[in-house]
């Protein structure tokens, strides 16, 4: 024969009611002593720290080649600031200052600590199109800036500008670093 469990009774439902009801009191009523957290002290602390300042690069000049008269390339010339190496110049190639995408360029050192960044033109078509924008004569910016390993994530800001200016059919182009 299977015996059924039980069900609970009016008369233990009321039971564990009253119990509960008799504890709640004591353990709302109950208080913490004094803690040291509730003490009044008049020291305070005080200090200051600076951010780290990402030097930029130096840009000294910069230039178009050209084939035929016909741009094929862009180049600007720059010194590493102190401390850092010609690889910690970042670049960033775009129609407009505000919209910049990454850029690589072939980096030669041409002594003295001057380097060349050199942007051909099959690099600037991949990056933005730019056998277009040499078509209709537009022009289009190099920025750099500088951030190495060491930096965090942080770069220099703002970015030194050398805007190559493309004439129509790409001809009678020219360079000049706005900082």
């Amino acid at each position: 024969m299977i015996r059924w469990a039980r069900r609970p009774t009016r008369g233990r439902i009321l039971a564990v009611l009253c119990a509960v009801l008799m504890v709640l009191p004591a353990g709302l009523s109950a208080s913490a002593g004094q803690t040291e957290a509730s003490w009044v002290d008049s020291e305070h602390g005080q200090g200051s720290f600076t951010a780290k300042k990402v030097p930029v690069p130096t840009v000294t000049t910069c230039g178009v080649g050209t084939t035929l008269g016909v741009i094929n390339s862009a180049w600007v010339e720059y010194k590493a600031p102190a401390g850092y190496s010609s690889t910690d110049v970042k670049w960033s190639v775009g129609t407009s200052t505000g919209g910049m995408s990454a850029g690589s360029a072939a980096i030669t050192d041409r002594g003295n600590g001057v380097y060349r960044a050199t942007f051909s033109q099959s690099i600037l078509q991949d990056l933005l199109g730019m056998l277009l924008s040499a078509l209709f004569g537009q022009s289009f910016y190099i920025a750099a800036y500088t951030g190495g390993p060491s930096d965090g994530g942080w770069t220099s800001t703002p970015p030194i500008y050398s805007r190559v200016s493309v004439g129509l059919l790409g001809l009678s182009s020219s360079c000049t670093v706005t900082p």
